[in-house]
This record gives structure tokens, C-alpha cells and sequence, in this order.
């Protein structure tokens, strides 16, 4: 999570076009905030947009009015942080902030999430895995890519690696894991826990 503090409004025009639309080209947001990605393509051959784009991250132009509200509606930010009056995103979140401890990246990336199809659908997953009754699944999922480095995990790895076990009796002449070995059963468990929640997506007719 970046110091807005320390961010004056170029270098946080820039921070939304990088940080929060996949670091999309200047040409290309200009026309998004407009609302007309459809004419990205075909506009290939004009300079106005780029520039204008490039003089308001640099600082060489104020930022006008008509384009604050585009870059308030189009990341959903408050037009409070474009003009450095706040260091919040997003003054709304402020409540939900409290009660969850996210921040307000956080909050703003999965309000983002909904206006790029791909990430649409991980949104959708989310939303299954939070609203079902697999949500441990979930929390199993986010706890094990925590705790990675698990020093209590009695998993064993072949010699030949790729092979994990529970149990050390399976094995001949077990190796017992090391610190880097654990890395790699905490990945395996990793794996395991989200092919679990794909099936369970899956078989209760997730989309």
C-alpha cells in the first residue's frame, strides 16, 4: 500500500492508471475516462490523447474540473484524494474499514474487479466462497498460503521430490523436511486446498 501522503496529484493520476487499470497506456485511459474505450483502436494515430494524459501526471497542466470527475467515476475514487484534501481513497470505506481491517486498496480493487470480465469471475468466486457453506475452504486457503513456512507441518518429501506424504511409514528412508523442503509441501497443500474449491465451485453450479 503506497504513502499517499507523501503523493501530490500527478503522481496519484499515475498511481490509478498503473496501479489500479493494469498499467494501461496513456492514449488508452483517455478514452476510458470519456467512457469510449471503443474508439482506443481506432484513434491509434492521435497524439492529443497521450499527451493530455502525460501533462497531467507531469504536472505541466492543472487538473481541469471535467477530468476529475472522470478519474472520481471511472477508479471510484473521491474527488477529496485527487486533490490531495485526503489521504483515503475512498471516504465510504472508512466504516467497512473498521469492521474488517481492510485498506483501501483493498476495498477499491474488489470494486474495481467488477469492470474487468476476467477479474469479474474471481469476484464471482469470492462471492460463492464468502455466501456458501465451503467458505472454510476459503479461510483453510488464505491460512496456508500465511503460514507458508509452517514449522509444524510432519509432512516427509521422496528423495526424488514431486512425491508428498502424510504419513513417513510410506516411505523408504524418508528425508525429513528442511526449511526449504516445508516451502514446498506448504505449496503442494496450496494446490490441493484450491483444487478442492474448484470442485466445490464446480458441483454446486458456480459461475
Amino acid at each position: 500500500m503506497p504513502n499517499f501522503k507523501n503523493m501530490n496529484t500527478p503522481q496519484r493520476l499515475k498511481y490509478l492508471r498503473v496501479e489500479r487499470d493494469n498499467n494501461s497506456t496513456q492514449h488508452e485511459l483517455y478514452f476510458k475516462l470519456l467512457g469510449m474505450a471503443h474508439k482506443i483502436k481506432e484513434s491509434k494515430a492521435l497524439d492529443y490523447p497521450k499527451q493530455t494524459i502525460y501533462r497531467l501526471e507531469k504536472g505541466l497542466t492543472e487538473l481541469p474540473p471535467e477530468f476529475a470527475l472522470a478519474y472520481s467515476k471511472y477508479f471510484n475514487v473521491s474527488l477529496d484524494f485527487l486533490y490531495c484534501n485526503t489521504d483515503y481513497i475512498n471516504i465510504k470505506y472508512d466504516e467497512v474499514k473498521k469492521k474488517l481491517g481492510l485498506s483501501d486498496f483493498a476495498l477499491n480493487k474488489l470494486e474495481h474487479m467488477k469492470k474487468n470480465e476476467q477479474e469479474k469471475k474471481a469476484l464471482s468466486v469470492l462471492d460463492y466462497l464468502l455466501s456458501s457453506a465451503n467458505s472454510n475452504n476459503l479461510i483453510d486457503l488464505l491460512n496456508a498460503i500465511y503460514s507458508h513456512r509452517d514449522m509444524d507441518m510432519k509432512n516427509v518429501v521422496s528423495q526424488y521430490r514431486g512425491n508428498v506424504f502424510v504419513n513417513s511409514q510410506y516411505i523408504k528412508n524418508p528425508i525429513i523436511l528442511e526449511d526449504g523442503d516445508l516451502e514446498y509441501v506448504s505449496l503442494f497443500k496450496v494446490s490441493e486446498i484450491a483444487k478442492k474449491i474448484a470442485n466445490s465451485y464446480k458441483k454446486d453450479g458456480g459461475k
